[in-house]
């Protein structure tokens, strides 16, 4: 079959008048031809468009390769069936098993084995049905399929086509207000997404007005190419929607949500429904109905999903590592993989700055059973040190987060919002060091303990929550973007500082309290170690006094250094470093 269609370049806008192609460039005669290619083709070809690829994704050729793709999902990725636990949610919608049946909420313990779909979706700003303390009894005994919001009804297509009777969407198995049981559910996301069989995700819906399954414009996935009017090829192409454009997985409005991230971690299969095409991500691979197979193409090679720090990849690195977070590999291995988490979550937003850490709560459950730790207002306190010595990411533009310290005390990221959250772990260096000796600052009281799945409180009051220290502190002064010791103002070149702010406003009566210092001898490949050379690392949390008070302070940042240290003669280390260039005393401090 060919299809051609006639179209010009519009000069005044400067890019395509037809959308499907990688780029346009004006060309000399008024009129071209588009030529639309949809022939069945050798299977060599990496570009061939599959023999059977529906406009609408919702049609039967759509579901026939969902199945497919779960089929060989079930039977070939371990890592995708290795949830043992036999969890059920609270509640399920029980969607019948035809078409005609009346949709009931039901008691997901009523449910036996029989496995459920949950839906990944934006709220949006829109009224939708929601379970609530009065209606409940009402669900209970029948929901009417038109009363469901554009979302929930493609939800319910997608489970009755996949054959899967119940299905958990939170708005509707969640009791919703004041006296609902939010907070409690909430704390169990891990088991609802992770124990699904697998959850669909609404990425072309931005909010429950709009329905996911579409019908696409067929230049974004069919083949074609540009000819004059002598029939000669101007050698375009249409786009490769998979794994080339803006509007995939990845880049929806859905990503970018706060609680997205969390069922996108857990979910060990999360089949995408996005305006040009399906997509399915699993723990082992990624494929769409532009790449169809599995086993012959070995899915989208050039996708997000499989980037090292993406939800499901950093959910395999979790499960990955060892027990023992005693043992100094693990305990790096588990900093370092925390700081991805926090980094990807802290980016995506949040209605309710409130929620911060409750949207973490399924992706901290995981690392708490695994490794029995503790943490509070999002710090692990096993790790504490590390912990303390996150930092806000440096943009191009100079932009900070904006701090709430009626969300939680200024030692914890969670009270920052709209910036990414990095650490100081993997500053340290990997090769050409080995560890000499380290020092810490001495931890005399933690905060309580609070886990992550409670709501924090937007009570207007500044937290006093503290964490009390004891070590070394120095006054110092923020000149321009770097930090200077107070009577030490001129830095040696050989030092390497770097001041991390967490806002942008400007702070006196600064001071920096050294959490750890680390000290390496330099080993080099061809004549191994030199013991008299090596290097000195200084981490350290930059704060502020709090008025009428000499001990008591608050965060505003954290400050890194590194210089170089020599031995001579056989003598002890010969160091100089920059802030901390003098004897001074340990102090006890308190940081609220």
């Amino acid at each position: 079959m060919n299809v051609l269609l006639t179209f010009g370049h519009d000069l005044n806008r400067g890019d395509p008048t037809c959308l499907g192609l990688n780029q346009w460039n004006p060309i000399a005669e008024p009129v071209s031809i588009l030529k639309l290619n949809h022939n069945r083709r050798g299977t060599n070809n990496r570009y061939v468009l599959p023999e059977f690829l529906s406009a609408f994704t919702g049609s039967d050729q759509s579901f026939a390769s969902i199945k497919r793709w779960l089929r060989i999902c079930s039977t070939d990725h371990p890592e995708c069936c290795m949830n043992s636990r036999h969890f059920k949610p609270t509640r399920l919608l029980d969607l019948g098993t035809r078409d005609a049946d009346e949709i009931r909420l039901v008691a997901g313990s009523t449910t036996g084995h029989a496995p459920y779909a949950a839906l990944s979706y934006c709220w949006g700003t829109v009224p939708q049905l929601k379970l609530t303390s009065k209606n409940h009894s009402e669900l209970e005994r029948g929901i009417p399929f038109e009363s469901l919001s554009r979302v929930a009804q493609d939800a319910t297509t997608v489970c009755r086509a996949m054959s899967v009777r119940y299905l958990w969407i939170d708005a509707i198995c969640i009791m919703q207000g004041s006296d609902g049981d939010f907070h409690q559910e909430a704390a169990r996301m891990e088991g609802v997404y992770s124990s699904a069989l697998f959850t669909i995700c609404a990425g072309a819906s931005a909010d429950t007005t709009q329905p996911f399954l579409s019908h696409r414009d067929p230049l974004w996935w069919t083949e074609c190419r540009l000819v004059d009017e002598k029939g000669e090829s101007l050698g375009y192409m249409c786009a490769n929607y998979c794994d080339r454009d803006n509007d995939v997985p990845g880049k929806f409005n859905l990503d970018s949500r706060g609680w997205c991230f969390q069922e996108l971690f857990l979910s060990p299969r999360s089949i995408y429904f996005g305006p040009k095409g399906v997509h399915w991500i699993c723990r082992e691979g990624t494929v769409c109905d532009r790449y169809p197979g599995f086993e012959r193409l070995g899915g989208v090679k050039n996708h997000w999903s499989l980037d090292r720090d993406s939800p499901k990849q950093l959910y395999k690195r979790v499960v990955s590592l060892g027990h023992d977070i005693s043992e100094p590999e693990t305990n790096l291995e588990l900093c370092t993989v925390w700081k991805d988490i926090r980094a990807d979550y802290s980016l995506k937003q949040l209605s309710y700055q409130s929620d911060k850490l409750l949207a973490l709560a399924g992706v901290a459950s995981i690392l708490q059973r695994r490794f029995n730790v503790r943490a509070s207002f999002g710090l692990w306190l096993e790790v504490l040190h590390q912990e303390l010595l996150w930092i806000v990411q440096p943009t191009t533009s100079g932009n900070k987060g904006t701090r709430r310290l009626d969300i939680a005390p200024s030692w914890s990221w969670a009270n920052l919002d709209n910036c990414e959250i990095g650490s100081l772990v993997g500053y340290d260096p990997d090769t050409g060091h080995r560890l000499l000796d380290f020092i810490l600052a001495t931890i005399i009281s933690l905060p309580p303990v609070d886990g992550f799945a409670i709501p924090l409180q937007e009570s207007g009051y500044k937290h006093n929550i503290s964490i009390r220290l004891v070590g070394r502190i120095t006054a110092c002064v923020q000149r321009k973007s770097e930090l200077c010791p107070k009577d030490y103002p001129s830095r040696p070149t050989q030092q390497s500082c770097n001041y991390y702010a967490d806002t942008v406003l400007e702070v006196k009566d600064l001071y920096c309290f050294l959490v750890k210092r680390v000290l390496r001898v330099v080993v080099d490949s061809a004549s191994g170690e030199n013991p008299n050379r090596g290097q000195i690392e200084d981490k350290c949390l930059v704060l502020t006094s709090i008025s009428g008070s000499d001990h008591r302070f608050r965060r505003v940042g954290v400050y890194y250094e590194r210089s170089s240290w020599y031995r001579y003669d056989g003598g002890a280390p010969s160091f100089h470093p920059y802030m901390f260039h003098g004897e001074q005393e340990e102090q006890e401090i308190e940081i609220i």
